[in-house]
């Protein structure tokens, strides 16, 4: 993060694995293309792997834009 205070709005997405480089990669979701840094990813997936991400996304203030984490696939409330 660069600077506070900030807010972020949070959101789950799934996404598929378009391209993959030694820096991240890129996915297609709901919402179009998007990249994610090889620091938010852990180890690089495979190009056709579906991943769940957690995106937080800045509403407010100087922070990091985006931030993503895998997630796993069932992030649903149900018992």
């Amino acid at each position: 993060m660069a600077g506070g205070p900030c807010s972020y709005e949070t959101s789950v997405i799934t996404a598929i694995v378009t391209e993959v480089d030694e820096d991240g990669a890129l996915f297609e979701g709901d919402d179009g293309e998007f990249w994610v840094s090889d620091e938010y990813l852990g180890s690089l997936p495979e190009v056709g792997e579906t991943l769940t991400l957690k995106r937080d996304q800045i509403t407010e203030g100087t922070c990091t834009p985006e931030m993503y984490w895998v997630v796993d696939a069932d992030t649903s409330d149900q018992d």
